[in-house]
């Protein structure tokens, strides 16, 4: 968990060729995904360096991938109920960043941040020992 601050270009669009053909034989369009691009401010909690600059993936990217790849290639479309975290003050200038690490850092659910107007409730429920989402890494 890290206040960070959006980098200069905010955000990135990687995109991943699915690989195989739709099911009318057309090319399947590659998946993208929107990485957020921050800058650490300060750490929380975990090891993360303070003025680093880290990449943080949606939380779901990989399964948003498969099913991307379900759908263009034999025609499975589906959905599933996740959680979600809505931010209570978007607009303050740093902002609490819920992550989890697994092969990169990725946000803990989806919308896991929050303005650092709420720090002091956030920290009040941390020392409580409320793990938040399940575990919070980075």
């Amino acid at each position: 968990m890290v206040v960070a601050e959006p980098q200069a270009a905010a955000f990135r669009l990687e995109s991943f060729e699915v690989g195989s053909p739709g099911r009318n034989g057309e090319d399947c369009p590659p998946f993208q995904v929107r990485v957020d691009q921050w800058l650490v401010r300060e750490a929380l909690r975990g090891n993360l360096e303070v003025g680093a600059e880290i990449d943080v993936w949606p939380t779901d990217w990989r399964s948003q991938q498969r099913m991307h790849a379900d759908y263009y290639a034999i025609g499975l479309s589906r959905s599933y109920a996740r959680e979600i975290y809505e931010c209570r003050s978007p607009n303050d200038e740093a902002t609490i960043l819920f992550l989890v690490r697994s092969d990169e850092l990725m946000y803990a659910v989806p919308g896991s941040l929050e303005g650092t107007s709420h720090r002091v409730e956030i920290e009040k429920l941390l020392e409580a020992g409320s793990t938040l989402f399940g575990g919070i890494a980075g």
